[in-house]
């Protein structure tokens, strides 16, 4: 009876683990769609092809080290989600310099994104595993938001401050049919 008890106990310790984690990881924060105007944004980037996080790690560190070898400060991650590619990047605190510009390899791209309107949600960040489960709950809740509006699906962006990710994805109307 008393490792029947021991068993119990372990298993509702281990549950609890898991839902303390799972709450401050963020799965059961607020996910509340807005509509805002958000941008301009800077942003230097590398395409990325499929999702491996591995991959997009050492993309941002990448980058990352070429921003501070740069002296450029005041970064923030800023990633682009399509269907097809993923763009890893970071955007920047004001347009680049054309010799920064110029001095881009190959791989590195930079592209402004212009201020315009968009859904957004703002989502805890407290470790890697939190934009995970973000983007199990902020994808379905655009989704929802974009077919009760009328809204075409564009792609996902994602601007990281250090204690929160702003999810973002651009509001696109339908053409009319004709």
């Amino acid at each position: 009876m008393k490792i029947l008890q021991l068993a119990g106990l372990l298993a509702a310790a281990l549950v609890s683990a898991v839902l303390a984690d799972a709450f401050w990881l963020g799965a059961f924060a607020p996910v509340k769609v807005e509509e805002r105007t958000v941008g301009p944004y800077w942003v230097v980037y590398r395409e990325m092809m499929g999702h491996d996080p591995r991959e997009l790690g050492a993309i941002t560190d990448d980058l990352h080290a070429m921003l501070d070898r740069a002296a450029i400060e005041g970064t923030h991650p800023f990633d682009i989600y399509d269907v097809a590619s993923t763009e890893v990047g970071f955007a920047l605190p004001n347009p680049p310099t054309p010799a920064f510009e110029a001095s881009l390899d190959a791989q590195t791209k930079f592209r402004e994104i212009p201020a315009q309107t968009a859904m957004t949600v703002r989502f805890p960040w407290r470790h890697p595993l939190s934009f995970v489960v973000g983007f199990f709950r902020i994808p379905p809740a655009f989704k929802a938001y974009r077919d009760a509006h009328g809204y075409a699906e564009t792609a996902i962006y994602t601007l990281n401050d250090g204690r929160s990710t702003l999810y973002i994805e651009p509001i696109v109307r339908p053409a009319a049919a004709t």
